[in-house]
């Protein structure tokens, strides 16, 4: 009916809103569309809940996270089909990853593989994750092989996951130290997707870009991403936690050699986002 359509319209809203770096507006906007839907579609509500727990976990609510997830994973089982069992592994997998239980990561991931045997986009999302849990793991070689895979698996079905999962896979190349590698895959990004790219992951490459300078010490590449750093920053309300641990890394890199004003500059930008 009406409410419904309103609900799923206003759940597209919300992923805007979120993919903007607003998690508390994004939802504000999916709890209304949940007291509109009530006990409507199934599929929707679990998709509502899916994106409940995305915005808590942005916010760092890790409880309020798990028990979204938790209930969108019981809708979406309750929406039936392959493809609503596999979402529901998924979601579990991902909120495990989050919590630190990366035992359970891998057997909710593994399940949702199983389930999404007729989805390449479904099988290289959790590639990515089962990749995300490799770095958790402090194994950066296996990481960084899976989400390659992932990327190019996501690339082949055109899923929007693709350029998520190259930004990870940059960040990974940040932790070997593996400055070129890191640059190559978030400069290439931003060629690649032009305007498409949404303004968070296009922030997030240029932080890479910026960490990736510092640790080549080519300060005229981080003064440039620097720039676009801050502006990003002043323009999203909630950036990717991805960009602090990007700066964090360029200061370090950048005082250790020697370039006090330049470090000086970047530790105020990560004053300025964990005061946030």
């Amino acid at each position: 009916g009406w409410s419904e359509l309103r609900a799923q319209g206003m759940w597209i809203c919300a992923q805007v809103l979120l993919d903007e770096g607003d998690p508390v507006a994004a939802d504000a906007l999916l709890a209304e569309a949940e007291g509109l839907l009530g006990e409507g579609s199934a599929a929707l509500r679990g998709q509502l809940h899916a994106v409940r727990s995305r915005c808590a976990r942005c916010r760092g609510e890790l409880g309020p996270s798990r028990g979204h997830a938790v209930l969108a994973a019981q809708a979406l089982q309750e929406a039936g089909g392959s493809e609503g069992s596999a979402s529901a592994w998924q979601l579990l997998g991902e909120d495990a990853i989050a919590d630190g239980r990366l035992e359970d990561a891998v057997a909710y991931l593994e399940a949702a593989w199983r389930h999404h045997r007729w989805s390449p986009a479904g099988r290289g999302t959790v590639a990515a994750l089962l990749g995300e849990v490799a770095w958790a793991r402090g194994d950066l070689e296996d990481a960084r092989q899976r989400l390659e895979a992932a990327a190019r698996i996501l690339r082949r079905a055109g899923s929007g996951r693709a350029a998520a999962t190259s930004l990870v896979l940059a960040q990974v190349h940040l932790a070997r130290r593996d400055w070129g590698a890191a640059q190559q895959v978030a400069s290439g990004l931003i060629r690649r997707a032009g305007f498409e790219l949404i303004a968070s992951h296009v922030l997030v490459a240029h932080a890479v870009l910026l960490a990736a300078a510092a640790g080549a010490r080519d300060w005229s590449a981080l003064d440039l991403h620097l720039e676009r750093v801050r502006a990003g920053i002043e323009e999203l309300k909630s950036p990717d936690p991805a960009v602090s641990s990007a700066l964090e890394l360029a200061t370090h890199r950048t005082a250790t050699a020697g370039e006090e004003l330049r470090a000086a500059q970047l530790a105020t930008l990560v004053e300025v986002l964990l005061s946030r």
